[in-house]
């Protein structure tokens, strides 16, 4: 799997977790879906979790130490640069590029001031030379989001259209699931969206993996409930191994909802343990 990019923590992960929960609950085609710093997609999300600056956060910081932690991942360029990048080249990688920035500032707008009142809240004084490394390291990026206008931000859909139109892996996952943390109202007309989305989680993109799933509960009946079985066996065992984190969430939602339709395949059926397997040979790939 190519991934050029470091993401912010939480970006389309915390989306689909929340999410999952939202949309079990919820009545209208609509389901927003909140923010959550309780999941760190760095097992979800190949190639985040960089630490900003690389700036040691100390143990007497706890729980804000963990929460800090998760909020310390920028990406490789600054979004603005991203997006006229992808606007001039016309590429599909480019502009899957320049959509996971969008996704990277969705989130991170009041960063510091959520990293400022966990330090406040934790009562420790850090070394004013580290706490201005830290700061300066969680500030810099979120000025650089501030400078995308509306007519920047607007490129979202057009971007993430190109990236699916040009098979980039991931591209499909985050069509679903807009920056804005909403999962797309209705599947009419997005046969080609679905069909990637089962073609990334079947070769174990591991955000495919939770998205395909909130997917195929949301709209099942756009979806073969074999192949539906196999993909939460594989995401069931990949998170017993220590290598989906968030699914358990996704699990949870599940099971404390009352589904409108329910999946028929048998979860020990011989076609969803082979479906199954086949979802785990990819993982051990080394393409993923």
């Amino acid at each position: 799997m190519k991934k050029s990019l470091l993401i912010t923590s939480g970006v389309v992960a915390a989306s689909v977790l929340a999410g999952a929960i939202a949309l079990m609950s919820s009545s209208s085609p609509e389901v927003t879906i909140v923010r959550s710093d309780r999941e760190s997609p760095s097992e979800i999300l190949p190639g985040t979790a960089n630490p900003v600056g690389q700036v040691a956060i100390p143990k007497a910081l706890e729980p804000a130490r963990t929460k800090i932690q998760r909020l310390q991942t920028v990406p490789l360029a600054p979004p603005r640069e991203l997006i006229v990048k992808a606007q001039q080249s016309g590429s599909a990688q480019d502009a899957y590029d320049a959509v996971q920035g969008i996704r990277a500032c969705s989130v991170r707008s009041g960063t510091g001031k959520r990293v400022r009142e966990l330090l406040h809240e934790s009562g420790v004084k850090l070394p004013p030379e580290r706490l201005g490394a830290l700061m300066d390291g969680i500030d810099k990026p979120e000025r650089a989001c501030q400078e995308l206008d509306a007519a920047m931000l607007a490129e979202y859909g057009p971007f993430i259209r190109r990236a699916m139109n040009g098979g980039i892996e991931g591209a499909a996952a985050q069509f679903w699931v807009g920056p804005e943390g909403k999962l797309l109202k209705t599947p009419a007309g997005e046969d080609k969206a679905i069909d990637l989305l089962r073609r990334d989680a079947l070769n174990c993109d591991k955000q495919s993996l939770l998205t395909y799933q909130v997917v195929s509960w949301k709209f099942s009946s756009e979806f073969n409930p074999t192949e539906v079985a196999a993909v939460e066996a594989a995401s069931k065992n990949l998170e017993q191994q220590g290598k989906l984190r968030g699914n358990k969430a996704i699990s949870m939602a599940k099971s404390f909802a009352t589904p409108t339709n329910t999946v028929k395949a048998a979860l020990q059926s011989d076609a969803v343990k082979a479906t199954s397997a086949d979802i785990l040979r990819a993982c051990d790939s080394p393409a993923s």
